[in-house]
């Protein structure tokens, strides 16, 4: 599944960012990109197609933002 999420932060200004799931036999894992990310991969994401992901981040996961089991999340950017 896939989402764009538009908010602000008065810090900041205009927050755009998406969340995807990756999932492959095992288990899946989240990914979120901000800003630029959004315009370049968001139109491009599909369904159950492959995805060879490479130069993303790797950190702790959110808990509080996800459901995905996975310890980990990616977060994407260009």
């Amino acid at each position: 599944s896939r989402k764009v999420t538009f908010g602000s932060d008065q810090q900041r200004g205009e927050v755009i960012l998406f969340n995807v799931i990756f999932m492959d036999e095992p288990a899946e894992i989240n990914a979120t990109g901000l800003k630029q990310s959004v315009e370049d991969f968001y139109e491009k994401i599909q369904q159950r197609t492959t995805y060879y992901i490479w130069e993303a981040r790797i950190g702790i996961a959110k808990k509080w933002y996800t459901n995905v089991l996975n310890r980990y999340d990616l977060s994407l950017s260009k």
